[in-house]
């Protein structure tokens, strides 16, 4: 019986802590999707939602640029590693975030091409 309890009390908090999100405007996300919000957890991890709440991009990212810095159709994204990848215009991950900055500012264009197409 105590264990349960302490599964749902566990599960609740979890649940709990991913729908404290801080919403904010960001001009580069309204010019995709008028609806679009930028959110931060209380962890202080990143996402997209839409108005209605309707999650776009996960929350799981400790950065999320804006669309156009690299290229018009993409955002660059920091995992909680460390690591950076890009999401698309349709809030899918795009070029998978396991890459260095580093590597991503000498190599974009190929790395584009290769994933992009």
């Amino acid at each position: 019986m105590n264990l349960k309890l302490l599964i749902l009390i566990g599960i609740t908090l979890f649940s709990f802590s991913f729908s404290q999100v801080k919403l904010s405007k960001r001009e580069d996300l309204s010019r995709i999707n008028k609806n679009w919000r930028l959110t931060k957890t209380i962890s202080g991890t990143y996402g997209i939602i839409d108005k209605s709440g309707n999650i776009i991009v996960q929350p799981v990212y400790s950065k999320i640029n804006k669309f156009g810095e690299y290229s018009n159709d993409l955002a660059m994204v920091k995992n909680i590693s460390g690591s950076y990848g890009f999401i698309n215009l349709s809030g899918t991950e795009a070029i998978p975030a396991r890459y260095e900055l580093k590597y991503i500012q000498n190599n974009f264009s190929s790395l584009y091409k290769k994933y992009i197409k």
